[in-house]
């Protein structure tokens, strides 16, 4: 269901900084929201719970500032030594911003066909980690930006490993620490086997 609001609404952060402490307590994003009732939501994200998470909106419709704002967030809560992002944004334009956390556990990767280098890597990652069998691991959190592109611009081969990658990370990465966030700005372009592994949906 889409339901597409124009008026632009104004959110005072520190009127609400005291519910959103709380809510971060427990290491989940605050995100505020408006009702279409005008009153404002505080909706907790637990982004590390869930396999993974799919952006999907149109040009102009801040998919970008909401990434950037959840991975500064998830910075902000956890320390380089509990998390690692690895970030894919083939547009190089998004995202070099962030070149300067401590938490990327690989310069942000701005080819296309690098993307399924760092996804092949990913998975070997989980296939280690499946042979240890650790009580605990760092979570690595993949974002995939610009995710309906990125497929487009690989050959048929390298698009099906592609979406096989991304399926069995999407299958197992939860169990054993990694995450996935695929980002479109064309969501019915992603192959929909693709958007059924990213469940939690914005």
């Amino acid at each position: 269901i889409v339901i597409d609001i124009d008026t632009e609404k104004t959110f005072i952060l520190k009127e609400y900084w005291k519910q959103i402490s709380e809510l971060e307590k427990n290491k989940g994003i605050c995100v505020p929201g408006f009702l279409i009732t005008d009153k404002i939501e505080l909706y907790q994200l637990k982004l590390l719970s869930h396999v993974g998470l799919s952006v999907m909106a149109r040009s102009g419709y801040g998919k970008t500032q909401l990434l950037l704002s959840l991975l500064l967030t998830l910075c902000r809560l956890n320390s380089p030594e509990y998390l690692s992002l690895i970030i894919v944004d083939p547009k190089e334009r998004d995202f070099p911003s962030l070149e300067i956390l401590p938490h990327l556990a690989c310069p942000i990767i701005y080819e296309y066909t690098q993307a399924l280098v760092i996804l092949r890597q990913v998975m070997l990652e989980l296939e280690k980690r499946r042979s240890q069998r650790l009580p605990n691991y760092k979570p690595i959190v993949v974002v995939l930006d610009e995710l309906a592109d990125l497929v487009d611009a690989l050959g048929k081969v390298e698009r099906q490993e592609f979406e096989l990658l991304v399926k069995r990370i999407g299958q197992k990465g939860r169990s054993f620490g990694i995450f996935l966030i695929g980002a479109s700005q064309r969501a019915y372009e992603v192959p929909e086997e693709i958007r059924n592994k990213l469940e939690l949906k914005i």
